[in-house]
Formats: C-alpha cells, sequence, structure tokens
C-alpha cells in the first residue's frame, strides 16, 4: 500500500534508521511546504553537476555547483539534498513534480527504488523549455511514493550492489552525457552561418544583378545622350540650311529683279531704234 502522511512522519522520525537524513525539518509538518504531504515526499536538490566541464572545474564531479542555468536543451546532473534508507520491506517510485515538469524541464530517469537503497537520489534533467530554467539548492526537485509491501524482499539493494556506493557520481558518469542535449546551441550557430552564408552569396547576387542593371540603364543613358546630342547636331544643321537658303532667296530674288531690268531696258532700246 502507499505509505501516508502520518506513516511517513513517524518513519522519518524514528530513532532506528530513519527513512531520511540530512533534512530540513518543517515548522509545520501539515503545511504546503512539508516535506511530507498527504501520500507523498518531497524531495530537494543538493548538489548540481555539469556534463562538459572539466574535472576539478566548477560543475564537476570534485566541485558540484549550488546553482546552475539551463538553456534550452541543456543537461545536467543533481542528486537530492536528502539522504533515503529504504528497508526490505520498502520501496518508492519518483516523479518530478508538476511545479518542476510544467516549466519544461525533462527528467529523464527517476522511476522505481528498490527496498534496501541507502543514498542520495541522482537525476539527469534536459530543460526542455524556451526559456531558462535556475536549478538552485534546496529547490524542490522530485516526488516520492513510498509503498509499504506486505513483507521483505529475499534480497535487497544492498545486499545486491556491494561494490558501489549509489550515491557517488564519478567524472566518467558526467562525461557520458551531453552538455547540449539536442545540440541547441550548435545547431543555432550552424544554421546561423548557412543563413549568413546564403545571405552573404544573395547579397552578391544581388550586387551583380544590380550592377549589370545599372551598367545597361548607363549604356541606355548614354545611347540617350548620343541620340539627343544628334538632334542637337541636326537642328543646329537645319538652322544654317535656313539661314543660307533664306540668303539664296533673297540674292535670287535680287538677281531676277535686275534681270527684269535690264530686260525692259534692252525692250526700250529696240522700240527706239526701230523708230
Amino acid at each position: 500500500m502507499i505509505v501516508r502522511d502520518i506513516e511517513l512522519r513517524n518513519l522519518i522520525e524514528q530513532r532506528d534508521n530513519p527513512l531520511l537524513t540530512n533534512f530540513d525539518v518543517p515548522k509545520d509538518w501539515a503545511s504546503k511546504d512539508s516535506l511530507v504531504q498527504p501520500c507523498s515526499l518531497d524531495l530537494h536538490v543538493g548538489d548540481i553537476y555539469q556534463p562538459g566541464v572539466k574535472p576539478g572545474k566548477a560543475g564537476s564531479a570534485t566541485s558540484p555547483r549550488s546553482q546552475l542555468v539551463l538553456s534550452t536543451g541543456q543537461t545536467a546532473v543533481i542528486t537530492t539534498k536528502e539522504s533515503i534508507h529504504l528497508t526490505a520491506d520498502y520501496a518508492a517510485f519518483g516523479f518530478p513534480p508538476s511545479s518542476v515538469s510544467s516549466k519544461a524541464l525533462l527528467m529523464t530517469n527517476p522511476g522505481h527504488i528498490d527496498p534496501g537503497f541507502t543514498g542520495t537520489l541522482q537525476f539527469t534533467v534536459i530543460n526542455m523549455g524556451r526559456e531558462n530554467y535556475v536549478l538552485r539548492k534546496n529547490d524542490l526537485i522530485v516526488t516520492l511514493l513510498i509503498f509499504k509491501l506486505a513483507s521483505e524482499v529475499g534480497a535487497d539493494y544492498s545486499s545486491r550492489r556491494k561494490d558501489k556506493n549509489p550515491s557517488m557520481i564519478e567524472q566518467v558518469d558526467i562525461d557520458t552525457l551531453s552538455p547540449d542535449f539536442v545540440d541547441v546551441q550548435k545547431r543555432a550557430s550552424s544554421i546561423a552561418k548557412k543563413t549568413l552564408g546564403w545571405t552573404t552569396l544573395g547579397a552578391s547576387v544581388l550586387a551583380v544583378v544590380l550592377g549589370w542593371a545599372f551598367t545597361q540603364i548607363d549604356k541606355r543613358l548614354n545611347g540617350f545622350d548620343e541620340i539627343q546630342n544628334r538632334l542637337t547636331r541636326v537642328e543646329d544643321e537645319n538652322l544654317n540650311l535656313s539661314k543660307q537658303l533664306s540668303e539664296t532667296r533673297v540674292q535670287l530674288e535680287a538677281q531676277i529683279d535686275v534681270d527684269h531690268r535690264l530686260e525692259k531696258l534692252e525692250t526700250n532700246r529696240a522700240k527706239g531704234d526701230a523708230k
């Protein structure tokens, strides 16, 4: 059966092998902020480890962080502040509370906790949201349902895994994870470079096209200028011709007048001779 709040508090406060250690005692066990809820147990962020960090640096196995800002797609390994101690007749099931999952923080490995498990819990979390997610020590991170078994198991967790402390974080475990789960930053950088490349190429092509267009326009404009110049020269030539024609006409009219006078004189002379 699922253990309810009264039994949970009794298990936590018992002197011999308490259910939890290293926890903050609530001022009011029945408040909304109490680690004991109606039929569940809330655990909080302890140490924070950052994949991709070199050994010895902040976030590595030997130098955990107390706070970390996760960008979209970034991962982290966290351990719980509290240590849980399950006897051979208790088991648990963990999952992220709604206040955490609603902010798009994905927890990849919550689940069943075997009877006989002792130590802090560890989880890998990924920010799947659009906004940054801030992990802080003592913030709520996981909810546990505690189950009471009908009887003790034949061989519990501790008897099956005596070679390794489940709470110990090793650098090799951190290094197996990608700092960026979906390579958001790498992909964004790649897309930006490609976009910039296409933009540059587009700008170059546009520059060539515009250059050709302006050249053609300039050529057309130069052609128009040449035509205009020709028209001007023709008009000037026409004007000169008109002037020359006018002068020639005046000269012809004068010459015709002289011829008429001479012809008249000759006619008069001929009449005089006849008399």
